[in-house]
């Protein structure tokens, strides 16, 4: 029988191994007057301001802190949705506690707050942004033809219908004062290091946190609205800022710019992998990153994936990593409950029943997922007939959007506290063949 707990000792492991703040030391140096980012050497002329957002502000923002000499350090707004943080500031520095995944008015009290601070910097200053995603949530600055009400029901509403998260972006860019390369318009200086912590799809660094301090060659919202029908769901106002604004290009190009992607799930994949025999495991494979699909196909995908592993492996005890971001619709579900991880293992139960020994889990690495203090769910081969004794349940919750329902009842909920850290949902498929 598989130990089940060996796939979420070896995750715990590995991702203590590639926290934030671990991967910010790894990529950022100073040497004398000299900032080093990867492969980038800056001059430091004035000073260096620091800015953090996102879900994994707080550790990427001490760890840079503790990089930069207290003479060249000048000031440092850190934005996170993490209300029970814990950090030490000193007079020139500042948190301001927001909200996610939905846009509220502490989001615009952000956004006015990070845009003050980039103008407020001396002109020959480098100004220092630790992003990672969430961003977009924790910060927003209407355009000055909508209003946040506004702006809050209809994002609210595309989330709702499933959008994928670059293309909700695009639209929230467009509505915004900040997004889409606004920021680094505003800033003062001209020098804006882009240190990111990616939890996008294709590492595309204009579409994480919107890309609000990086440069945005295109943004064109109309092509969004038209691919996923949205214009039916759209206040007028709305419509007539979308409209208005059209494709734009070259948003924040004019800065001398540098970005630097300081980690990604692949850096999680690649510790696991490497440390799975230490935890039992004979053989470790990875399998592509799951986006922009329904949760099922993500199901169907996986079981065909992880039963074509299961059949060319060797007898042994295996692990299968995968990731991804799939979107679960709730549209017009009023009693839905749970999120896209407990969903996604909910239909695990109804489509997978294997004859060999299996262990599956779905797990977000910010460990919020969608409901706070859950991380996500798991099934194994021991269930296999209480699932049978309660299909009619299981399907009905699924049908209902309410699939945590289903994980309380069998007790299958992953839990704890957030993580901060965001990096993606991992997949994660142990099995014993005999």
């Amino acid at each position: 029988m598989l130990n089940n707990l060996s796939p979420l000792i070896l995750f715990q492991s590995s991702f203590e191994k590639n926290m934030p703040d671990v991967m910010v030391k790894n990529a950022i140096h100073l040497n004398d007057d000299q900032l080093i980012v990867g492969d980038h050497t800056i001059n430091i002329e004035s000073g260096i301001n620091i800015l953090a957002y996102g879900k994994a502000s707080l550790l990427m923002y001490d760890a840079a802190r503790q990089v930069i000499a207290k003479n060249l350090f000048r000031k440092g707004l850190v934005v996170t949705h993490d209300n029970n943080a814990q950090i030490q500031l000193n007079k020139n520095e500042n948190i301001i506690f927001s909200s996610h995944p939905f846009i509220t008015s502490l989001s615009l009290d952000a956004g006015k707050k990070a845009k003050e601070f980039v103008k407020a910097g001396e002109k020959n200053d480098v100004l220092l942004v630790l992003i990672s995603g969430g961003g977009s949530a924790m910060m927003a600055l209407p355009s000055d033809t909508i209003n946040l009400k506004d702006k809050i029901e209809f994002i609210t509403n595309v989330m709702h219908m499933s959008v994928p998260e670059r293309e909700v972006n695009i639209l929230k860019k467009s509505l915004s004062k900040i997004k889409g390369g606004r920021l680094a318009e505003s800033s003062r200086g001209n020098i804006i290091i882009n240190c990111i912590l990616s939890d996008e799809r294709n590492h595309d660094i204009s579409a994480i946190s919107s890309g609000m301090t990086v440069c945005n060659r295109s943004i064109n919202p109309i092509e969004v609205m038209d691919k996923y029908s949205l214009w039916d769901i759209a206040q007028k106002n709305i419509k007539s800022a979308i409209l208005k604004v059209g494709e734009q290009k070259d948003i924040g190009c004019n800065k001398n710019i540098i970005n630097h992607l300081v980690g990604s799930r692949e850096n999680l994949i690649n510790s696991m992998i490497e440390d799975s025999k230490d935890y039992g495991f004979d053989g470790a494979h990875s399998i592509s990153n799951l986006h922009s699909c329904t949760p099922e196909y993500a199901a169907d995908y996986l079981i065909k994936e992880f039963l074509k592993i299961y059949n060319s492996s060797k007898p042994g005890r295996h692990l299968i990593i995968s990731t991804g971001e799939i979107q679960v619709k709730v549209e017009k579900f009023s009693n839905a409950k749970g999120g896209r991880n407990q969903h996604l293992v909910a239909l695990f139960m109804m489509k997978f029943k294997p004859a060999f020994d299996f262990y599956f889990a779905a797990i977000a690495t910010d460990g919020m997922d969608y409901l706070s203090g859950i991380h996500g769910a798991f099934y194994n081969f021991s269930m296999k007939s209480k699932i049978d004794e309660n299909r009619d349940f299981i399907k009905t919750k699924i049908d209902e959007r309410n699939t945590y329902e289903i994980h309380k009842k069998f007790g299958t909920l992953l839990k704890g506290p957030l993580s901060g850290s965001n990096i993606s949902d991992f997949f994660l498929f142990s099995f014993n063949k005999t």
